[in-house]
């Protein structure tokens, strides 16, 4: 790297030599204080021919640096020698005399050296000696030129290129190469009165082996040092670069002191044991076995240290305080500084300290150490605010340090300004950290200082040597432009024209800020000769729009990562990384479009916390690879560059909707799209290929397209599609709705109550850990249900479900889940569907249109025959059944039920048992008390003991069978039909027309027309009020129309039958009957047998019956 300060700060001094009156051998003394300026014509090193004359010429008449340097010294008074460019050879040896005559060259009075400069004019000792040997109380002025070879090479001889005794400035000189047998390697200066001063100048390989140590410069005198480099310097005691000793006051500023050695010494950079002044310097690289980059050591006299704006980096101790080794007695000062990266084998990575080490608003940080102590090894006197990266082996500390945090320290490097400086990471806790108002107005690199590095509107200082601020870069002139890297400056170029219009260094660390124009601006990122973003990152500010509005473009970049963040509709940022290098690019007021064409790996969008509605579709260009993602208010429309590997879109807070409806056709990457905070609609199913989709928080509405889609909803309740194709779909916590659609999916309910729904293909569904999961399927086919299958149209692998709800078509289904362990709804929808519920669970059956059949379990159950004449059966337990339209068939089974009819004109409640059973418009009792409505038929069927079916209070037709045993059966005031079946019966059909039929039975009619049938045995019958049809059947039957007008037939076996009231028609039958028509007007036959008639005012007439009606042998 080019070292700008040796031609910075240049000042060449050269005077034209005045015309002198030689008056013989004599000058007047007035004449001599004037300036004699002797031009140096030849590159020899030859003497004087004649010293004093007044002629700088050896004896041929040239004038070399010696005659000149001897003229000189023997004119009294102020001298100038200019050397012009060449290579000075010094081989005239020497004998030890102070004349300049042979050997080094002695400056016995007041003398400016000027050369050509330090590339061009090189003076080289040979290595027979020192080059200049400057003599006490003399005023000695070198500049623009080169010293090495110099070699004070007698034993523990002092100064290898120069020896100062007098007061030395030096601007412009390089001093590399020299060797002192005792101290300063390339310097030494000492001597009450003396005084040492340099400028722009470089020390480099210089050497000091003997005790006093100062492998460049050894010095006790007032010495200055400014702009300056000293490196590569190596001494074998004390002082790698710099000894600064005895009553040595040194100030260092603005200069670089690195890669020094003090290897088996203290101090590798700098050795004080009197005063050091260092500001705006950087110590680095430099290495010893105490302070690696300074030993503050006291001796006898006061011996003080202080650092202000300066940076101690990466030196090294072999044993103590890699960074600053302060002794006993000494104190040190530390203000502003940065002390980071230093090591030590032992103790006090950054700092060892026993004398008092007093710091304020510096950084102490990143130090390594083998034992104990990284940063600090001993107590601090803190000045407050400082970064103190570990307290651990220190203490001290103030309240308003920041203890035991990362300083987000960017690697040492030319961060402009003199020196080499660590810059500030953005984030780095360090930026405005400094609250108390610093002392200086600028940073180590002369950058303005306090700066509002964090953007909270207040400027404070950042901690340490490096205040953290930008380049600012307007658009000026034009409003299409393109942002390039070219070497350390950014140029700004106007693509309409094709011409630079501005160029400005770039600052590494800082942020890069580019101000777009009022207009609509086009600002262009040219990534093709590096990234123009620093560390710091870069800021686009639009700056307003006339129209449409500004608009960003990246392109020419390969990145593995692109991140885009909206804050709103025109602010954002885009994070871009490659490797480990991150870069950031914040943007305001950019409304129009980000077109963003970079070759990237993995492409990341995130919303802020506002309601988002994303739409994600191709551009306007089909097949060119570039797809655009825009939102209603909450982001700048962007037109990307197709990732190669994966995309994700990234919802912020609140109820937000993502739409992807396309991409372009060259697209192939992954896509996943996540929710966060709030209820969001992720809604992919306008896509051909697979994406994955993450509810996150909130109840979540998931659509998957028509790929092999990946959908998890995680907390709350989710509502997931995954539509076509095979998917996998999570659920999450809380009470999940996942359809698989078609396709063979898997899915997994997890936490909650979920309801899953599989759809077409053979899908695997695990409800989850929820112990309400429900099963939901509909299809027009027959399904059976079990707890590891569901069968139909495809085959379901079925875990975890603890319901089901399934449904049917519009054709004639069979829905079967006898075998099921759980609660279950069956549907029939369309169609004379069959519906047969859990066995041992709780049903819910809906026939819905169609005449179904539905029959329930033995748990509670609700049976809906909807449309159509439905049969429905509960089984047992209490359960519900509503027949609902049609005219349907209602059967309780045990329990305590609820029957109701519906809106049929014929529906029917059936029951049978070996019990009796007690029917009323609202209730029966027999297996448990039910509870009827809107039911206008019954049928009662009793068992094989004497039971009784009493339906006395039920208004309806009914129909009764006693069944075995003596029953007793009494119909309603409906048109009832009684039936005894075996056993010595008593039926009563009261109201209504009835229909009567026995065995061994006595039966009774009612008020109205019925028919009374004895059956077998031998029966009694009474007619009552109507006009009744009697038939005895077989047996000894008593037949008694009672009141009306009756019908009797005898039947089979020995009858008696009574007319009774009325005018009654009566047949005996085969058998010896007994006949009497009583009252009114009768017809009597005995028909076959031996017959008896006993009221003969009727009419005796032997006929017979035929045939005989159905009434008469119904059983």
């Amino acid at each position: 790297m080019r070292i700008d300060w040796l031609a910075r700060m240049r000042i060449r001094w050269r005077k034209t030599r005045r015309p002198r009156r030689l008056v013989g051998r004599i000058q007047c003394l007035e004449e001599r204080v004037l300036l004699t300026t002797f031009v140096v014509d030849s590159t020899l090193d030859t003497a004087d021919a004649n010293p004093g004359d007044g002629v700088a010429a050896d004896s041929m008449g040239r004038v070399t640096l010696r005659a000149a340097v001897q003229e000189a010294n023997a004119l009294a008074g102020a001298d100038t020698i200019t050397l012009s460019a060449g290579n000075y050879l010094l081989g005239l040896f020497g004998n030890g005399e102070q004349s300049a005559a042979s050997g080094d060259l002695d400056i016995t009075d007041e003398l400016t050296i000027t050369g050509a400069g330090a590339d061009l004019t090189d003076l080289d000792g040979v290595g027979q000696d020192r080059v200049f040997d400057i003599l006490v109380g003399v005023t000695v002025t070198i500049s623009g030129m080169k010293i090495h070879g110099g070699t004070a090479i007698n034993a523990q001889e002092d100064g290898g290129g120069i020896r100062n005794q007098g007061v030395l400035t030096l601007q412009d000189v390089n001093l590399s190469n020299n060797t002192a047998s005792g101290g300063g390697g390339a310097i030494i200066s000492f001597g009450n009165g003396s005084s040492l001063t340099i400028s722009d100048s470089k020390f480099d390989s210089n050497s000091a082996n003997g005790p006093l140590g100062g492998g460049a410069i050894y010095t006790g005198s007032t010495t200055t040092i400014t702009d300056s480099m000293i490196s590569n310097n190596a001494s074998s005691a004390n002082g790698g670069a710099i000894v600064n000793s005895g009553s040595g006051s040194l100030t260092l500023s603005q200069t670089t002191v690195k890669s020094n050695s003090a290897s088996t010494g203290q101090g590798g950079g700098i050795f004080n044991s009197a005063t050091v002044s260092i500001l705006r310097s950087t110590i680095s690289g430099n290495s010893a076995s105490d302070g690696g980059g300074i030993a503050n050591v006291n001796f006898s006299v006061t011996t003080s240290a202080t650092l202000l704006l300066t940076t101690l980096s990466a030196n090294t101790a072999t044993n103590r305080g890699g960074g600053i080794f302060n002794a006993v007695g000494a104190t040190s000062l530390i203000t502003d500084s940065t002390i980071a990266m230093n090591s030590a084998a032992l103790s006090g990575g950054g700092i060892y300290r026993q004398g008092q080490v007093r710091m304020g608003g510096s950084i102490l940080a990143s130090n390594t150490v083998g034992t104990s102590g990284p940063d600090i090894f001993g107590v601090l006197t803190s000045l407050g605010n400082n970064l103190i990266g570990s307290t651990s082996g220190g203490s001290g500390f103030g309240a308003n340090d920041l203890l035991n945090v990362n300083p987000g320290l960017s690697a040492l490097r030319d961060n402009g300004g003199p020196t080499f400086t660590h810059g500030l990471l953005p984030g780095s806790p360090a930026i405005d950290g400094n609250t108390t108002t610093t002392s200086t107005t600028t940073d180590q690199r002369l950058r303005p200082r306090p700066v509002d590095g964090n953007n909270d509107g207040i400027a404070r200082a950042d901690i340490g040597a490096y205040e953290a601020q930008g380049t600012l870069l307007p658009i000026v002139g034009a409003t299409d432009v393109t942002i390039t890297l070219n070497g350390p400056n950014v140029d700004v170029t106007d693509n309409t024209t094709g011409t630079v219009i501005v160029t400005v260094p770039l600052d590494p660390v800082g942020p890069l800020t580019i101000i777009g124009t009022a207009a609509d601006d086009s600002v262009t990122i040219d990534f093709g000769s590096g990234s123009p973003i620093p560390a710091g990152g870069l800021n686009f500010n639009g700056g307003g729009s006339s129209g449409t509005g500004d608009q960003l473009i990246l392109t020419n970049g390969t990145f593995d990562s692109v991140t885009h963040a909206f804050f709103n509709s025109s602010d954002g940022r885009i994070t871009l990384q490659v490797g480990t290098t991150i870069s950031v690019i914040n943007y305001q007021a950019v409304t129009a479009a980000i077109i963003d064409l970079l070759t990237v790996t993995n492409r990341t969008y995130q919303f802020s916390a506002a309601i988002d509605v994303v739409t994600l579709d191709d551009n306007a260009t089909a097949g060119d690879g570039v797809s655009k993602l825009t939102s209603v208010s909450t982001s700048t429309p962007v037109e990307f560059s197709r990732p190669s590997s994966a995309m994700t879109i990234q919802a912020g807070d609140g109820n937000d909707s993502l739409t992807l409806l396309a991409v372009d056709s060259l697209f192939a990457a992954a896509v996943l799209m996540t929710g966060d905070n709030g209820n969001d609609l992720l809604d992919a199913s306008a896509l051909l290929f697979k994406v994955s989709l993450q509810g996150n928080v909130g109840a979540d509405t998931l659509k998957g397209g028509s790929g092999n889609d990946d959908l998890n909803g995680n907390s709350e309740d989710d509502s997931i599609d995954g539509g076509a194709g095979t998917d996998s779909i999570q659920g999450g916590a809380g009470n999940d709705v996942l359809v698989g659609g078609a396709g063979n999916d898997t899915i997994l309910g997890q936490g909650g109550n979920d309801t899953v729904t599989g759809g077409l293909g053979n899908d695997s569904l695990d409800g989850g850990t929820g112990t309400g999961d429900l099963l939901l399927e509909s299809a027009d086919a027959s399904l059976t249900l079990t707890n590891a299958q569901l069968l139909g149209v495809d085959t379901d692998t079925l875990t975890g479900f603890e319901t089901a709800n399934l449904t049917g078509g519009a054709g004639n289904n069979t829905l079967t889940v006898t075998a099921f362990s759980g609660p279950v709804t069956l549907n029939g929808a369309g169609g004379d569907d069959t519906l047969l519920g859990a066995t041992a669970f709780v049903n819910v059956l809906n026939g819905n249109d169609g005449n179904d059949s539905l029959k329930g379990g033995s748990f509670k159950d609700t049976l809906s025959g909807g449309i159509g004449n439905d049969s429905l059966l509960g089984m047992g337990d209490s359960d519900k059944l509503y027949g609902e339209d049609g005219n349907d068939t209602l059967l309780g089974g045990t329990g305590n039920d609820t029957l109701d009819g519906g809106a049929g004109t014929a529906d029917l409640v059936v029951d049978s048992g070996n019990v009796s059973f007690t029917l009323k418009n609202t209730q029966l009792t027999g297996n448990g008390t039910d509870t009827l409505t809107g039911v206008e038929l019954a049928s009662l069927t009793g068992g094989s003991s004497g039971n009784k079916l009493d339906a006395s209070l039920f208004t309806g037709n009914v129909t009764l069978i006693g069944g075995d045993g003596n029953d007793t059966l009494i119909g309603g005031s409906g048109n009832d039909s009684l039936q005894g079946d075996l056993g010595n019966d008593s039926l009563k059909g009261r109201d209504g027309n009835d229909l009567l039929h026995g065995g061994n039975d006595t039966l009774v009619s009612g008020t109205d027309n019925d028919t009374i049938n004895g059956g077998n045995g031998d029966d009694m019958l009474l007619g009552g009020i109507g006009n009744d049809a009697l038939s005895g059947y077989a047996g000894n039957d008593v037949v008694n129309g009672g009141a009306g007008n009756d019908t009797l037939y005898g039947g089979d076996g020995n009858d008696t039958l009574l007319g009774g009231a009325g005018n009654d028609t009566c047949l005996g039958g085969n058998g010896d009957d007994t006949l009497n028509g009583q009252g009114g007007t009768d017809k009597l036959s005995g028909d076959t047998g031996t017959n008896t008639f006993i009221d003969i005012a009727d009419r005796v007439e032997g006929f017979a019956i035929t045939p005989l009606p159905s009434w008469v042998n119904a059983t």
